[in-house]
């Protein structure tokens, strides 16, 4: 039927439109021959993205991914230009508005819900090619400098501050993202859940044999703690052996107080890609207001058991250079209900 009407239509439409009943059957059986196949070919029609997003890749894409920085919208997200992103909001805050945040087609039909963007998604979004490699930055592989808004090659900022969303028209990714680098840092979720037990497992199957107790204080039962790093924000300094136990040692805190030095033990592996089994999560003391101490304690946080990974990309504004903001780099030291600046950018399935 529906090849039928739309070839009527292209029967008055005609240069010598039909003058009868006859012409007309006359006309629809000529063009049938040429036309039906083209009508229903059988092929599933191209996905495609709400046009708050973009695709990856542009034709028939995998993926769809907001182009800007998210804002507030009610209880979601939006994806829009010229508007400050929303930052100061926690990794479980940013979940939650990406997926109270509904897909609409043109004709304002629903296609499900968004979801904040997953780290691959968001990395292939900024390198040009889904799966393994692509380029260095969303830019190309050359530090883009003042195109977009990150610090200079020694660190200072070059912005005053956030700036509206899609601001700088040459900071755009290959896929038509802007301020994938720069500007917010952005959560991205590594669909990942802490796993306490699995990391004692992970460590005691190299060597290193830890028991924490029910205070949280991580014993050394054998082993070196050697290949432990710590990565909490706002906190530089290493892990040591302190009466038997694991310590921060030689602490810097960066941050002002209040400040919860809240992040994690991180084995890194030798691949990029991340594991729940490497991360343990933990918090370090700072004491009497110091700035630097030689020993710090630490403690595991066993109420952070299942909690979700998180990631942090793209640096920002006031930070951020070559070596360090790539589209391969992310920052895993904030605990799920850290609330830093650090926007959102959700993806979703394309219709």
């Amino acid at each position: 039927m529906r090849a039928l009407a739309l070839l009527l239509i292209l029967g008055c439409t005609a240069s010598n439109p039909p003058t009868g009943a006859d012409d007309t059957a006359d006309h629809i059986a000529d063009d049938t021959a040429g036309v039906g196949p083209a009508v229903d070919s059988g092929q599933p029609p191209a996905a495609r993205c709400p046009d708050d997003m973009v695709g990856v890749p542009d034709l028939d894409p995998l993926f769809c991914i907001d182009r800007y920085e998210g804002i507030d919208a009610g209880d979601g997200a939006a994806s829009v230009a010229g508007e400050l992103p929303r930052v100061g909001l926690p990794f479980d805050e940013a979940r939650a508005r990406c997926a109270a945040t509904p897909v609409v087609d043109a004709g304002g039909a629903s296609h499900g819900q968004k979801r904040l963007a997953t780290l691959a998604e968001w990395r292939d979004a900024a390198d040009g090619l889904p799966g393994p490699g692509g380029a260095a930055y969303p830019t190309g592989d050359a530090w883009p400098g003042d195109a977009c808004a990150v610090a200079d090659e020694d660190g200072r900022p070059i912005y005053d501050g956030l700036l509206p969303t899609g601001s700088l028209a040459d900071c755009v990714g290959p896929f038509g993202t802007y301020d994938q680098l720069g500007n917010a840092w952005e959560w991205a979720d590594p669909g990942l859940s802490l796993d306490l037990a699995g990391f004692m497992d992970a460590r005691a199957a190299e060597g290193l044999l830890l028991e924490a107790d029910s205070g949280g204080l991580i014993n050394v039962l054998a082993g070196s703690p050697a290949a432990l790093e710590l990565e909490i924000a706002g906190l530089r300094g290493g892990v040591v052996l302190h009466e038997g136990a694991l310590a921060a040692g030689s602490v810097h805190f960066q941050a002002e107080e209040p400040f919860a030095y809240r992040g994690f033990l991180i084995v890194r592996a030798a691949e990029s890609e991340i594991s729940a089994d490497w991360m343990l999560p933990v918090e370090v003391f700072r004491i009497d207001g110091v700035e630097d101490a030689e020993i710090a304690p630490l403690v595991m946080l066993h109420e952070e058991d299942g909690a979700p990974v998180t990631a942090k990309v793209g640096c920002a504004w006031y930070a951020g250079t070559a070596s360090g903001c790539s589209n391969t780099d992310r920052f895993l030291g904030h605990p799920h209900d850290f609330g830093g600046t650090i926007a959102m950018r959700c993806a979703a399935d394309p219709f």
